[in-house]
C-alpha cells in the first residue's frame, strides 16, 4: 500500500471538516455534525423508516442543483424533504427561487433550522422565500407549481413510496415540469411509480429525474 492511500481518507475528511465549517462560519448557521435518531428526538415507533442526520457536503448538493435541467428557477419551488438543519436549504438560496421549503420530521431538528433560517446570512440575489415545516413528509401536500425536489436518503422505503405517490397525483391533478434530485441514492428505482419521468443525468454522487409538463398532461 502507498503512504497516499494510506493518509487519503484522513486527508479527504479533514478538507470536508474544514468546507463544513467554512460553509457554516461564512452563512452564521449550524448546519454540521451527525445527529442520531434519539438525539433528534424522533419517536421509537418512525425509528424504523427513519434516517439519522447527516449533513451532505456543500459542494455536491451545488453540483448537483448546476445540471437540473432549469435555467430561470425563479418560478419554481425547491423542497426538501428531510430537510434536517436546513443545509440544501441554504444553499438552493444561492439561486432566485420563487420560494424555498423544508419538511422536517425530527423536532429537535426542525428546531435548529428554524433558529439557522433567522441567523442565516444571504449572499448575492437568490431567494429569501425559506419556510421550514415540521411534519411527517407522507403528509406533506405539494405545492402546484413547478418543483425541483430534492433529497438525501432521508428515509426509507416505505416513506419513499407514499411521497412518490404523492407526488404522482398531485401531477395527475395539475399537470407541470417537476424535477427530483438525489443525493447518493438508495432507491432511485422506486421513481418508476411516477408515470412519464426520465433519467436527465446521472453521477455516482447524484441523479436527476424530470417529469416534463407535456408528458404529464398526456398521462
Amino acid at each position: 500500500m502507498k503512504l497516499s492511500d494510506r493518509f487519503e481518507p484522513q486527508v479527504r475528511a479533514m478538507v470536508e471538516f474544514f468546507q463544513d465549517q467554512w460553509f457554516d462560519q461564512s452563512r452564521r448557521v449550524h448546519t454540521s455534525g451527525e445527529v442520531s435518531l434519539r438525539a433528534a428526538g424522533v419517536d421509537e415507533t418512525a425509528f424504523h423508516d427513519s434516517e439519522a442526520y447527516q449533513p451532505a457536503r456543500p459542494a455536491h448538493i451545488r453540483a448537483a442543483l448546476h445540471r437540473i435541467a432549469v435555467d430561470d428557477v425563479s418560478d419554481y419551488s425547491y423542497i426538501d424533504l428531510g430537510s434536517g438543519k436546513g443545509r440544501s436549504l441554504f444553499i438552493a438560496a444561492e439561486r432566485p427561487f420563487r420560494r424555498i421549503i423544508g419538511v422536517e420530521l425530527s423536532p429537535r431538528l426542525h428546531a435548529l433550522a428554524l433558529a439557522n433560517t433567522r441567523t442565516f446570512r444571504h449572499w448575492g440575489s437568490g431567494s429569501r422565500a425559506i419556510v421550514s415545516l415540521n411534519m411527517d413528509a407522507t403528509q406533506f401536500q405539494f405545492p402546484d407549481g413547478r418543483i425541483v425536489l430534492y433529497m438525501f436518503n432521508p428515509f426509507g422505503v416505505a416513506t419513499v413510496r407514499q411521497v412518490l405517490y404523492n407526488l404522482g397525483l398531485s401531477l395527475q391533478r395539475r399537470p407541470r415540469h417537476v424535477v427530483i434530485v438525489l443525493l447518493w441514492p438508495q432507491w432511485e428505482g422506486e421513481l418508476a411509480a411516477i408515470e412519464r419521468v426520465k433519467l436527465h443525468h446521472k453521477t455516482n454522487e447524484y441523479q436527476i429525474f424530470e417529469v416534463h409538463r407535456e408528458l404529464a398532461s398526456s398521462s
